[in-house]
């Protein structure tokens, strides 16, 4: 009988030390310590980055666009429309794949992963160790490339915005 009292004891022991080992081990559990580059996919209910939606900057219409857009699932696109006065017309989408760069999910970090040139690119050839570096937020990013800023808006809010883009 004692033999089965001990053995009882034993495997209860077992079991907390078990469950107490695997919360120690599970952390806050929250997405963004999972490893996943999206973190928490429902970002944008608390005013982070939106998925799925152009980020644009000035220039509207078919062709001219110049945005970016993030994926949840990591990736993302760069997309270029500039025509200037001289030979150097910019045409191309650069593909990225992103991580957060805090644990706040304010910014991002986007790093070349492939282009494709447009019609017309006669500018420069994008580099494959392009990066950006991107405060974001649900309404604007701020994109810096290392050479200069660039102010993004999310797509559902332009329209708030009557001068935006206007030439």
């Amino acid at each position: 009988m004692k033999k089965l009292r001990y053995l009882i004891v034993s495997v209860l022991f077992i079991c907390l030390s078990s469950m107490l080992l695997l919360c120690a081990c599970g952390g806050s559990g929250s997405p963004a310590d999972s490893g996943s580059p999206a973190g928490n996919a429902s970002a944008s209910e608390d005013g982070g980055l939106v998925f799925n939606k152009k980020y644009v900057r000035s220039a509207f219409g078919e062709g001219r666009d110049n945005y970016f857009i993030f994926r949840s699932d990591g990736t993302g696109d760069y997309v270029c429309n500039r025509d200037y006065d001289y030979a150097a017309n910019e045409h191309y989408t650069l593909h990225f794949k992103w991580f957060y760069a805090d644990k706040d999910e304010s910014a991002v970090v986007c790093f070349y992963d492939s282009v494709k040139y447009g019609e017309g690119h006669k500018g420069v050839e994008i580099s494959d160790d392009t990066k950006y570096f991107v405060t974001v937020s649900e309404h604007v990013l701020c994109s810096n490339n290392g050479v200069s800023n660039s102010y993004f808006i999310n797509e559902d809010v332009v329209g708030e915005l009557k001068n935006y883009g206007k030439d």
